[in-house]
């Protein structure tokens, strides 16, 4: 006699469109009697379902465009999720209902700010016995590029480039019964699939055609597909028209291509994107969630990494999904923007990662540019600049610092009572240091210093005087915060030492960032410089006019150095001097990628973490002369992808020691999940 299987109660309207909730219960009912009620089904009242012996209850998103919820659900004594979709629709709607449950899956990555109590990251998915990849000849494909869609609209671009090219182009809707299996077929007779996000979601659309293993053109957007997708190898992502209009026709026209996407595509999709997929890995988060063992064999197990990232980037500041941790307000008082490819400085690199795992953070920092920090978005920190008003130009780094001081204090203020209440304070930088101890003290909110470098290991004992000013700022720092945050071992060493702090826990730079240029950018990049085909990239930190030219002269040597703000940047194999400030961005980029191999000189360089995410090869040491550059080719290794990356779970985990020190629950934290968060 076979056991018998637990109960689970499922809410949620059931249309006659092949909908995604029928495809879950259906998985559901594999290690599970499910129950399930709500419009459309045989039981439409919650009151009406038995409750006797179930285990928990799961609330599904019917992706309509009604406002369903079941009556009685405070009687029901067991515990409650929900695996929500439109979200970025119904926003409000849906952080309602969240507050009623005790964990809330959320469909799209970018919107799980909506939620105030513990929630989870659980993509989307194809029902993997609809959407199956069929081997069609070439001369039976219909059409070249097809959009099958409700909004229509979103593929005018696509309509104009069929009419430039002579393209055989469908945009057609398949909304009412049969929806699924209608999308199926015509996904069979086209080589190429359109999308285009309207809201920095992760739609049905991208799953359904990788499973139905087809080439999937969408937009470049940083809604979970980087962690879910390689580009040029699982789907095609494109930036604007005119990349939709290349990629479209060097795709149409290499049939191999194709194929091998075509292969990659279907494979991945089968393997970790199908609802079956997706519901062992809800099943499994579930358990975890509950502390008990998992349903099913197969499924992941624990609160880790439930939906695998393909490929999978060893240490990505992006939130596991199905991972559940309380979510925390931080303040962030930021340094200036550092030289490096995503122009950010160490703590918004970390706070990057903070709110791409879900944590509300506001980051404040010193104005860069005439335009103003950049607009809010979801999944990312909100940005405040301070406004030093009229000062005079400061003729020392100290002068610079004191005077910016005076008005961060009262700006900072007034962005803690008008963006708080906050959990936590981190600061990095001079003029975070004489600002966050003084908040400190007023607030009594946990104070984190962030030390990407340290000023003294750095220099030893020849510390100039802005050098030496900067070194005491971070000692007196030191002393008024209630953990110190180090990037390395080395810094954490020397902040024990030189500064006797106390014992530093060690977070290192973010090994994210956006993707490495495409092979086409980097040929053009490389013409317009003249760059030889082979040749090592050298990152100083301040080389020196005399030791950048004996390290040029060596051969094929590019020297990228930080220097002053007016000293060379960029010297080329023939002499060349390009740059008269430090090459960063997508330039410094693209010399990491084409580089055969990269030396970094300072082992505290802002641009490590870059290098280790883009370079072929990479060492790093002391380049003092062409014999250590040589040596130091000598011993350059591919990097250890990820080597020293950022380990946020440790710094989440930092929060909740200095919040349970300080006897708190905060004002982001409910009491659930303190209750939790304590197991």
């Amino acid at each position: 006699m076979s056991p018998k299987k637990p109960v689970v109660i499922v809410f949620s309207e059931r249309l006659d469109n092949e909908p995604i909730t029928t495809s879950i219960v259906r998985e559901l009912s594999a290690t599970h009697e499910v129950r399930a009620c709500g419009p459309g089904w045989p039981v439409e009242r919650l009151e009406d379902v038995d409750p006797s012996g179930a285990r928990f209850y799961l609330e599904l998103d019917a992706v309509t465009g009604n406002f369903v919820r079941p009556t009685g659900l405070e009687r029901l004594a067991v515990p409650k999720f929900a695996w929500l979709v439109d979200t970025h629709k119904k926003p409000l709607f849906h952080r309602e209902l969240a507050r009623e449950l005790e964990l809330t899956f959320h469909a799209h990555r970018a919107w799980g700010h909506v939620f105030e109590g513990p929630r989870a990251w659980l993509p989307l998915h194809a029902d993997g016995e609809l959407f199956r990849p069929v081997d069609v000849p070439e001369a039976e494909r219909e059409w070249d590029v097809v959009f099958v869609g409700s909004q229509t609209w979103r593929a005018d671009v696509l309509q104009r480039l069929a009419e430039r090219h002579g393209l055989r182009a469908l945009v057609t809707t398949t909304t009412g019964p049969g929806e699924k299996t209608k999308t199926a077929e015509i996904y069979r007779r086209a080589r190429l699939v359109f999308n285009q996000h309207v809201a920095n979601d992760l739609n049905f659309r991208v799953f359904e055609a990788l499973a139905s293993g087809r080439v999937l053109l969408t937009d470049a957007q940083n809604n979970g597909q980087y962690e879910l997708f390689e580009d040029g190898r699982h789907l095609v992502l494109y930036k604007n028209e005119q990349d939709l209009e290349r990629q479209v026709l060097r795709l149409l026209g290499d049939e191999a291509l194709r194929r091998r996407i075509e292969q990659e595509a279907a494979a991945v999709a089968h393997a970790q994107h199908t609802t079956r997929a997706r519901v062992k890995q809800l099943l499994a988060a579930v358990d975890a969630f509950l502390g008990g063992a998992a349903t099913d064999p197969a499924a992941p197990t624990g609160g880790g990494v439930l939906v695998p990232t393909t490929p999978a980037p060893p240490a990505s500041a992006a939130p596991p999904p199905c991972a559940f941790r309380p979510t925390r307000r931080v303040l962030l008082l930021a340094a200036d923007e550092a030289p490096n490819v995503q122009l950010q400085s160490y703590g918004e690199a970390l706070a990057s990662g903070l709110a791409a795992r879900g944590h509300e953070v506001v980051v404040f920092r010193r104005r860069r540019g005439p335009f103003g920090p950049p607009p809010a978005r979801p999944g990312a920190p909100t940005v405040l600049e301070l406004d030093p008003g009229p000062l005079p130009r400061a003729l020392t780094p100290e002068d610079d610092v004191l005077m910016a001081a005076a008005p961060a204090h009262v700006q900072v203020d007034r962005a803690v009572r008008e963006h708080g209440p906050f959990d936590v304070v981190l600061a990095e930088g001079p003029l975070a240091h004489h600002v966050g101890p003084a908040l400190r003290q007023r607030t009594g909110l946990p104070l984190i210093l962030l030390l990407p470098e340290h000023e003294v290991a750095r220099h030893g004992d020849a510390l100039n005087r802005a050098q030496l000013y900067r070194a005491e700022l971070e000692h007196w720092a030191c002393e008024r915060s209630d953990l110190v945050v180090a990037a390395s071992a080395a810094v954490a060493e020397a902040a024990q030492r030189v500064y006797h702090a106390q014992v530093p826990l060690i977070v290192g730079w973010p090994a994210i960032g956006a993707p490495p240029p495409s092979t086409e950018d980097l040929a053009r990049f490389a013409a317009r410089l003249g760059l030889p085909t082979r040749f090592a990239l050298v990152l100083g930190r301040a080389l020196g006019a005399e030791l950048r030219n004996r390290l040029w002269t060596q051969g094929q040597v590019v020297v990228a150095d930080l220097g002053a703000a007016d000293d060379v940047g960029l010297v080329l194999p023939d002499g060349r001097e390009l740059a008269r400030h430090a090459v960063r961005g997508p330039a410094l980029a693209a010399l990491l990628a084409l580089a055969e191999a990269v030396v970094v000189e300072d082992p505290q360089d802002p641009r490590r973490a870059d290098a280790e995410r883009l370079a072929a090869r990479l060492a790093v040491g002391s380049v003092r002369g062409p014999g250590d550059l040589r040596q130091r080719l000598v011993e350059a290794r591919p990097p250890a992808r990820g080597a020293g990356a950022v380990e946020l779970e440790r710094l989440e985990q930092a929060f909740e020691r200095l919040l349970a020190q300080r006897g708190r629950p905060t004002a982001s934290l409910r009491q659930e999940e303190v209750a939790v968060a304590a197991r």
